[in-house]
This record gives structure tokens, C-alpha cells and sequence, in this order.
């Protein structure tokens, strides 16, 4: 069958454009509903497309021929479209630097009262290890495809390279809310309770030269208009997550073991209680985890819709019918392709997706004199195992995605005889599935074990009078989390990929800095102060900045 340019290009977006050429448009700009208990509002069908129908017609013949000669698509879905699939590394915001009370620091205080209005931003998260470029994370690579279908099909010069625009995409994050935290000293004991209400918006992000290409390319194809506030409507629901709502509940108690003119000293346990929930979710853009569903696809279906096209004049209208059909499903295709991929990248939890977690700190103050001091501050944290919601590639056998595999057993029975079409089918059957697996992660359960976090604060605290300026380095990290347990899925045709699944290990150091006021009156002690801190350093996950303005008093 040849095919004109038009056909082409049209068939390219669908079999290995419309899927992954629409994933990743974006402008620039819980969660707490899983696992275990934390289900209740999760619509997920894991064994969606297990049991498809298997027709035995012609055109399954046909069509099998066709994808492995003239557009050998086994040679792609052998692969996943995902190089990785491990949900983003996030930092609570109740584990920053100017968030931790020094209970050494607080010896003279009977109630305390903190109040942050704060603003939190990731500019470009993590993705892996080292890399903040989607493409890194997903295979967009257009030569890639094309090198392994035959010319005749596409004209890698006339092909739109919109692929190669996405590989810079990056994904962004956006906090904005209150902390609240209270503090009380009994005798030699202290303790303090820590929560956050916040508002969360994960979204991807291409620079503005980038968006005006891609838009100018995609845009109609997938909206049908040009209308920039139509599109951005469009997209932002498709390429934006965000979330209101109350982080964990930390509570640590200190335990004075030195007070002294040059070192005051505590330590004690600390939990994380997992009461995060989100009261409000996609104001914005969307939830895209609410309902995860595995579509199907029909090549058999989509070659005869070209079969339709190419028998038509140019000249009838139902030959514009049959291309809107065919374009209808890529984009549906694609559009199904970006809610995956934002349920896995952008549908970040409010509270560590609900682990319980058990650890201890230590505080100290070392005494130089009236007005300088310095602050050390340790912390490690257990969070407990527990199911999660993930997304695995499968790996697949290489072998059986041959044309040989995929063509012998078909041509061995009689020509044109019932169970040859039969068997045609079954090896389509097999196409259609795979062809789903490589481009959208298999969804099951699986138990997640995350990694301890770490962190160690020190710097120098100098006062004058009212006014007092704290300066520190921090040091956080997140050693590696482990998988295990993870509920088999009858879809899924082959072993999953867990390795590719797991957080990359994280690091960040922060320098930060706080200038507070405070004021005495016959009842309270009131202070005012500004806090900011910024990442310098990181692996596995993003550079934040964090500035807030805090209220408290001493009742």
C-alpha cells in the first residue's frame, strides 16, 4: 500500500506521534486517597483490557501483515516509551530548616505559638539522579522511531520533529499556605506539635519560544481551534495538578540532658502522624489519579481506516470522515497518554502519601556569650512500609516481538482458512496489548519501603537586644527506598520492571537565614520574623526556595 504525504504524517502521529507527540504540551506556569485504608475514592480497573475480543476477519490478516513489513510497529512497542517510571523525590515542608524549634533554645518559655504564612518553589524538579529534562525520563527521541521504520512510510525531512521540542520539558512545583506549630516546656520535658495548610500546583513547563512552536503544531490537531484562552483551558487541566489541603501532623518531645553557662543540650523522639487530606483538588488543573483507566487500542482498526482512505477519491467527503476518525484517535490516544503521565509525575501527595514515621532528634545551643550563640540540630526518620500506588514498565522479550514470532504461525496454516484469520487475530491481539504497555506504565499496589531522611542544621545566632539573626547550613538526605509486594496484574504479559519504579536517592544542602523582632508587653512576649532559605546543592531532587513571615507569641 502506498501512502501520499498527507497519509503519512497521518498515520505517523497515530501509531507512534499522537500518543507521545501530545503527552508533554504544557505552559509555563493524594495523594492522600491511597493505599491501604486511603482508597476509597480510587477508581482503578488494573485488569482493564484483559479480556479482549479477538475477531477473526481479513483484515486481521492484513493488518498483521502490515505492521510487520510496511510499518513494522513490533519493532517499537518492544520498548517502553518510559526510560524511568519512579513517582518525583518531594521534601515535606515541616522538615525545612527555619521550621524546627530548638527546644535548648527555648528554655525560658512556658507556651509558644508559631504562625508562617510561607511560599515554597521548586523551579525544576528531579526527574533522576542528576537530570531535570523529561527526556531523560521519557524516550522523545524522533529519530529513534523513525530508524526503525522503513522510509517508504515516513520522510524523517517532512516529519515535524515536535518530539525533540519536548525533551527539555521540565516539571515544577508551587506551595503557598500557613504552618502552624505549638510548643510547651514541662520540667525537664518540651514538646511540639507541627502542621501545615497549604495550597499545591505541580505543572509542566517549556519556555515561551518552546510553548509557540509546539502550540502552533499541536494545538489545533488536538483542540480544533487556534484560540489561545480555549487552549490554555485545554491544557492547563491536562497538564497541571493542584490541591488544597492539611499536611502530616509531627510531634517531637525533648528531654533536657545539659543546661549549663556554655551548652544547653536535649533530645527525644519524634512521629509524623499521617493525617494529610487534600478538601479540594483541581482548581486549576485536575486530579489525575481519581480515575486511572487502561485504554485499548485496535490497530486492526486503524489500518482499516487508512485502508478506507486511500480506496476514496480525493474529491468524497467520506474520505474527510474517515481522517477525522483516524485523527480523533490519536488524540484521544495522547490525551490518554498526558492524564498517565500526570498521575505518575504530577499528582504529588500533601503528606509522604501517608507513611507513618517514627524517629528521633537532638538540639543544642552552644553559649559563647549574652549576644552570640550557635544552634546545632539533628534529626533521622523512620517512615513504616506500606501500599502505595505505582507504575512499572514490563519487561518484555525481544524475541517474541520478531517478524518471524509474529508471522509463522500465521502463515503455516492454510491460506484464507478460518484459523488462519484466528490466528492472525491472536498475534493482533498481542500487538494491541503491547502497543498499550509501551506507552502507559502498568498501575498496580505495591508495598513501599521509603528511605530514612537525615538532616543536620548548624549556624552561628546572634542577638542585639530586640532583634536577633539566625544564619545556618543544612544538610538533608533520603537514602534509597525499596519495593516489595507488588500485586500481580493478569494484563500484564511479562515480568514488571521494579528497579526502573524506584526513587533515586536524594541530597540537598540549603543555607538559611531569619531576622526576628520581638516585642515585650505585661502579658506576652511577640516577635516577628522573616525567614528564607535556598537549596545550593541537590541530587535526586529539585533546588527549592522558601520564604516566609512568621507570627508568634509566648503566652
Amino acid at each position: 500500500m502506498i501512502f501520499s504525504l498527507k497519509h503519512r504524517l497521518l498515520l505517523g502521529f497515530t501509531l507512534i506521534g499522537a500518543c507521545v507527540n501530545h503527552n508533554s504540551f504544557v505552559y509555563a506556569e493524594d495523594d492522600d486517597d491511597y493505599g491501604d485504608i486511603f482508597f476509597d475514592d480510587l477508581d482503578v480497573d488494573f485488569n482493564e483490557g484483559a479480556h479482549l475480543n479477538i475477531t477473526r476477519t481479513e483484515a486481521d490478516y492484513n493488518a498483521l501483515n502490515f505492521y510487520t513489513t510496511v510499518a513494522p510497529i513490533n519493532n517499537i512497542i518492544t520498548n517502553s516509551v518510559y526510560l524511568k517510571t519512579n513517582p518525583i523525590n518531594n521534601r515535606s515542608l515541616e522538615s525545612l530548616p527555619n521550621y524546627q524549634i530548638y527546644h535548648s533554645d527555648q528554655l525560658n518559655k512556658d507556651f509558644l505559638f508559631d504562625f508562617y504564612l510561607l511560599y515554597n518553589e521548586t523551579f525544576k524538579q528531579n526527574f533522576t539522579a542528576k537530570s531535570t529534562d523529561i527526556g531523560d525520563y521519557l524516550n522523545l527521541n524522533t529519530q529513534d522511531y523513525l530508524d526503525k521504520i522503513e522510509p517508504s512510510i515516513f520522510n524523517a525531512d517532512e516529519l515535524p520533529n515536535i518530539l525533540d521540542l519536548f525533551q527539555t520539558g521540565k516539571v515544577q512545583e508551587r506551595r503557598v499556605g500557613f504552618l502552624f506549630q505549638l510548643f510547651k516546656n514541662y520540667h525537664a520535658w518540651s514538646f511540639d506539635a507541627t502542621t501545615t495548610l497549604t495550597y499545591q500546583e505541580n505543572n509542566f513547563y517549556f519556555s515561551d519560544s518552546e510553548q509557540s512552536i509546539i502550540e502552533k503544531e499541536i494545538s489545533k490537531f488536538i483542540t480544533g481551534t487556534t484560540s489561545s484562552s480555549t487552549n490554555r483551558k485545554f491544557f492547563e487541566k491536562l497538564f497541571v495538578s493542584d490541591r488544597i489541603g492539611f499536611g502530616n501532623l509531627k510531634l517531637k518531645a525533648g528531654y533536657l540532658l545539659a543546661n549549663n553557662d556554655y551548652l544547653k543540650l536535649k533530645a527525644g523522639p519524634c512521629v509524623i502522624l499521617p493525617t494529610s487530606f487534600s478538601f479540594y483538588k483541581g482548581l486549576i488543573g485536575s486530579n489525575f489519579r481519581k480515575t486511572i483507566s487502561t485504554p485499548t487500542v485496535n490497530l486492526t482498526e486503524i489500518y482499516n481506516l487508512i485502508s478506507e482512505i486511500q480506496a476514496l477519491p480525493v474529491t468524497d467527503p467520506a474520505r474527510q470522515v474517515f481522517m477525522d476518525e483516524l485523527k480523533a484517535l490519536g488524540a484521544t490516544l495522547g490525551v490518554q497518554f498526558a492524564n498517565r503521565l500526570g498521575a505518575i509525575l504530577l499528582d504529588q501527595s500533601l503528606g509522604n502519601w501517608h507513611h507513618f514515621t517514627i524517629g528521633g532528634f537532638f538540639d543544642s545551643k552552644l553559649v559563647y556569650n549574652q549576644h552570640v550563640s550557635c544552634l546545632l540540630y539533628g534529626e533521622l526518620l523512620y517512615p513504616v512500609p506500606k501500599n502505595e500506588l505505582r507504575f512499572f514498565n514490563q519487561i518484555k522479550n525481544p524475541a517474541d516481538f520478531t517478524t518471524a514470532a509474529l508471522t509463522d504461525p500465521v502463515n503455516a496454516l492454510p491460506p484464507g482458512s478460518p484459523e488462519q484469520y484466528a490466528q492472525a487475530a491472536i498475534e493482533m491481539n498481542f500487538l494491541d496489548v503491547n502497543a498499550v504497555s509501551s506507552l502507559f506504565p502498568t498501575a498496580t499496589n505495591a508495598k513501599v519501603s521509603p528511605g530514612l531522611e537525615l538532616q543536620f542544621n548548624i549556624g552561628p545566632r546572634f542577638e542585639a537586644g530586640a532583634y536577633l539573626l539566625h544564619l545556618g547550613y543544612n544538610f538533608w538526605h533520603c537514602f534509597q527506598e525499596r519495593i516489595g509486594k507488588v500485586e500481580l496484574i493478569d494484563s500484564a504479559l511479562y515480568p514488571l520492571n521494579i528497579n526502573d519504579g524506584i526513587r533515586p536517592v536524594a541530597t540537598q544542602q540549603k543555607v538559611f537565614g531569619r531576622f526576628n523582632y520581638s516585642m515585650i508587653t505585661p502579658k506576652h512576649i511577640w516577635m516577628v520574623a522573616v525567614c528564607v532559605d535556598q537549596t545550593f546543592g541537590s541530587t535526586g531532587i529539585g533546588k527549592d526556595s522558601n520564604i516566609s513571615l512568621e507570627l508568634s507569641v509566648d503566652f
